[in-house]
């Protein structure tokens, strides 16, 4: 049964799962992406080089966001929640996405070429991390007693749910597997512009399943379904940008960490 996150022992020491699955989402993408054969080698290392101030951004972003949905709906211990609170995916999504632009503006590097490689990867640690909340008691569906459904403890009772996660989970996987196919990308941004759009599309049709309480709303829809909204528009444009500028791509594929292959 979901919802209790499960702990346990090495030694006298107490181990919860949650923030061990948390590692494992984002390790494992990285031991994925140093062993396959589709990534340039040479762009792993500036990947990992610059990946720390965007994983940083990435975390306060996503405890940004939590905490200002939060205050939203009446919670307003602003800075406990800012450190003790919970994480919102949306959030981190846009940190990253802030923190990489910073960085490929101080070394001068092309922001769609890393994207594309975090974008390729972003999915597998997203499912890895869906299941995490699953454990962590966080995130769940709706009541439901269809096919699928899950007992989760739902504010201390046993409720049968919608089962989110592994829907989510599912989704992000499936969506990982099918980017791995992509050898050899049509131009530099495909793989960003199709990860926005695909994800954004998914995720504003789950929201209708999700009964967690503790949502913001923007008029007739949850916060997430509008941030859905303007990544997809996001993703979109990326798309139509990156297709008339195919030419200049085809120059950072010459130039760039990232060789044709690898994308």
């Amino acid at each position: 049964m979901g919802g209790i996150c499960p702990t346990f022992f090495i030694g006298t020491i107490q181990i919860y799962t949650f923030p061990v699955v948390i590692m494992c989402a984002v390790f494992i993408p990285y031991l994925w992406c140093s062993f396959s054969p589709i990534y340039d080698k040479r762009c792993l290392y500036e990947c990992t080089r610059k990946a720390l101030p965007v994983l940083l951004f990435a975390g306060i972003g996503a405890r940004l966001t939590s905490a200002i949905t939060l205050f939203s709906v009446g919670d307003f211990r602003f800075i406990y929640n800012l450190i003790y609170g919970g994480s919102v995916f949306y959030g981190g999504l846009i940190g990253g996405i802030l923190g990489l632009l910073l960085v490929c503006k101080k070394y001068h590097q092309s922001f769609l070429m890393f994207a594309d490689v975090a974008a390729s990867l972003l999915p597998l640690g997203h499912a890895i991390g869906r299941l995490g909340c699953y454990l962590n008691g966080c995130c769940y569906g709706c009541e439901y007693d269809g096919l699928f459904a899950v007992n989760f403890i739902v504010d201390g009772v046993a409720t049968k749910v919608f089962p989110t996660w592994f829907f989510e989970a599912g989704f992000c996987f499936i969506l990982f597997v099918i980017m791995q196919t992509f050898k050899k990308a049509y131009f530099i941004g495909f793989r960003t512009g199709f990860y926005l759009v695909s994800y954004s599309i998914f995720r504003f049709l789950i929201e209708y399943m999700r009964g967690d309480k503790i949502r913001g709303t923007i008029g007739t829809v949850s916060s997430s379904q509008a941030i859905s909204i303007i990544v997809l528009i996001a993703g979109f444009s990326i798309l139509v940008y990156s297709m008339k500028a195919r030419k200049i791509n085809e120059l950072f594929l010459s130039k760039g960490c990232i060789t044709d292959e690898s994308l």
